[in-house]
Parts: C-alpha cells; structure tokens; sequence
C-alpha cells in the first residue's frame, strides 16, 4: 500500500500546484508583471514538478509487491533523481515563457494564436516616418513604426496588436524583433553628419525587464549601429507601469551611449515634475498641442515647454504636423524636429534610404 500512498501524496501536491500556476497565471495575465512575478512562477512550477517526480517514482516501484518497504528505503536515490529531473524540466520551462506563455493565461483567444504565429513566420515588417529639422527641413531621422501584414485584414497598425502583445508577454520577442530590424536599416542610411538616427518605442513590459539593455547591447553589436544614432522612445504612462523600474533601466542605456526620448510629454499630470528627474536626451511634445495650436494659450504653453527644455539641456521633437502654418509657428518657438503627415507619411525603409539619398530638404521653413 506504500506506493498508493505516495501516489496519492504526489497527485495531491501536483494538483495543488497546478491550481495555485493557473491562478498565478491568471492574475499575472491581468495585471500584466509577468518580470516582477518570476520567482513566485519559478517556485510554483518546481512545486508542481517535484509532484509529478514523487508520483512517478512511487509508480516506478508499482511490482515490489507488500515487501515494498525496504525496497522504498533502498530506493530513496531514485526518488532524489526522479524530483530533481522534473525540477530541472521546470526551470526548462520557464525559461522558455515566450514560447509556453499561452499555458498561463484563462484562454488563448485567436486573436493571440494568429500573433504568436505572426511573429514567428515573419509577418511583422517596420515603416520609417521622418523627422525634419525645422530650421533647414532636412531630414535627421526616421521614427521605426511595426505593422503587422495580416493575411486576412491587411495592413494592422501597432494599435490594433501591440495591447495583446504586452498582455500576453509577446511583446519581448516582438520588440527584439523591431530593434533589430531598426538597427540593421539605419546602417545603410546616410545623412547629416553622424548619419540619420532611427528611433524605436519601448512598452512598459519591456522596461521591467531585465534582459532589455543586454537586448540593446546586442542589436547594436550585430548590426554595427553606433549607440548615438539610436533613440528609445518610451511614454510618461510606461514609465508609471513599470513600478519604479524606468528610471535606473533609462540611465543605464544612456550608459552605453543610446539617447532615450520622454513621448507624448505634456500629456501626464507628473511630466514637468519627472522631468528634472528622469535620464532623458529629448522631450516629445504631444500631438494634441499641435492641433490646438491656433487656440489662445496654447503656443504660450508650447513656447514654455520648448524654452524649459532648452534650460535643461534637453532636444526637442514636436509630433504630428500637418500644415506649414504648424511648421512655422513650431519653428519660430525655437523647436528643433517636426514630425508629421506635412511631411511624409510612413515608409518603407528602401524608401527612406532613398529620401536621404536624394538630401533634398522637405518644405523648408520660410522665413519672415
């Protein structure tokens, strides 16, 4: 009777286990902090593991009849074995959560099945929009923006993927893929002194993770990329998901020479407050000041986030232009880099390698 019991004592401590990894799973799966929850993951599946090693190893000696006992003692070794095996199959596992993430979460909807399958067939390709400087409406840059060539829906925007890729946790293997590839096209590129940068947006997963300046570090060193020609975008509201870990993980690509961008700045209540704080190169002035621009107050607000980045030190890049009277008005307020429909839309990277080669200036500002 010795292995029923052991038998038993191991689908008990393995059921239990498997219970306690679903309901991880799930609460991870809504509150997306897959990095801040790796340990307690860890520990849970090696629980689960030792279970099923304890199950297995008692099911090993099913034939020793009732004399089992001193077999059992004999065979303790065995058991150790059996445990230590599965738990090892288990740190296995975990390191591979991108590609058994799906196990985690309440249900794989199709919507998740078809990107996991888009990123691993090759789907997802990247468009370049440029950045001009006001001032000689030459281009400096390219921002790097991911779609995903549905084979069913077309051309799908970030906004219709990119919020399932950070609930799920694809978003990790996603966003290597991007930096890689926005690495690798701004090599080929010429234009301005250094050559023109690309820049890249980070999410707030992404920012918890650890791996993400090794990441860096090895796109630049594949591609040969200099780390000044790369920037990394990352919003006010992916800092604030990133519990705290933003800031240290910001400095430490500066570090190695990458610039990084605050988006979307005005926007958040604590902006001006973080800034002062924050290891940033340049501020990204909203897209809604600009279309707000001609309203009474607004270039006030506009000049003054322009001048306090001037005071700071800081580059500055206002998005979604779209008339010459922005352009000018930006222009004349002392802002460095516009980016917007004025002045192309999203490209192919063939198609900003050619726009640099050409080195003609796009609209140039007129002067008064």
């Amino acid at each position: 009777m010795l292995w029923q019991i052991d038998a038993i004592v191991g689908l008990v401590i393995a059921g239990s286990a498997l219970t306690i990894v679903f309901l991880v799973g799930r609460t991870l799966a809504r509150t997306r902090r897959f990095g801040a929850n790796k340990l307690a993951l860890a520990t849970v599946l090696i629980l689960f593991a030792v279970g099923i090693g304890h199950l297995a190893s008692s099911v090993a000696l099913l034939g020793a009849g009732p004399d089992s006992i001193a077999l059992r003692a004999n065979a303790s070794p065995i058991v150790f074995g059996f445990n230590v095996v599965t738990a090892f199959a288990a740190v296995g596992l975990l390191a591979m959560r991108d590609q058994f993430g799906m196990l985690l979460s309440v249900s794989v909807t199709p919507a998740e099945l078809e990107l996991r399958r888009a990123i691993q067939n090759g789907e997802l390709l990247l468009e370049y929009q440029p950045h001009i400087a006001l001032k000689t409406g030459r281009v400096e840059g390219f921002e790097a923006l991911v779609r995903w060539h549905h084979p069913k829906r077309g051309l799908l925007p970030p906004a219709d993927f990119i919020p399932l890729a950070e609930r799920t946790g694809l978003i990790h293997g996603l966003g290597r893929f991007v930096l890689r590839e926005a690495c690798a096209a701004a090599v080929g590129w010429e234009g301005g002194a250094s050559g023109a940068f690309v820049a890249v947006n980070l999410s707030a997963p992404e920012l918890s993770d650890g791996s993400l300046v090794s990441s860096v570090g090895e796109a630049l060193a594949a591609t040969g990329l200099p780390p000044d020609r790369l920037v990394l975008e990352v919003t006010e509201s992916r800092i604030v998901e990133s519990d705290g870990a933003a800031p240290a993980v910001l400095a430490e690509l500066r570090s190695i020479g990458v610039r990084v961008a605050l988006d979307d700045f005005g926007t958040g209540y604590s902006a001006l407050a973080m800034l002062g704080a924050l290891p940033v190169d340049v501020i990204k002035i909203a897209r809604p000041f600009v279309l707000d621009l001609e309203r009474p107050g607004t270039e006030a607000v506009v000049g003054s986030l322009i001048e306090l980045a001037g005071k700071l030190k800081l580059g500055t890049v206002v998005e979604g232009i779209e008339t010459r009277a922005q352009a000018e008005t930006l222009e004349r307020l002392g802002c460095e880099l516009g980016q917007g429909y004025l002045f192309g839309r999203p490209m192919s990277a063939e198609a900003a390698a050619a726009l640099l080669g050409a080195g003609a200036p796009l609209l140039p500002v007129v002067r008064r």
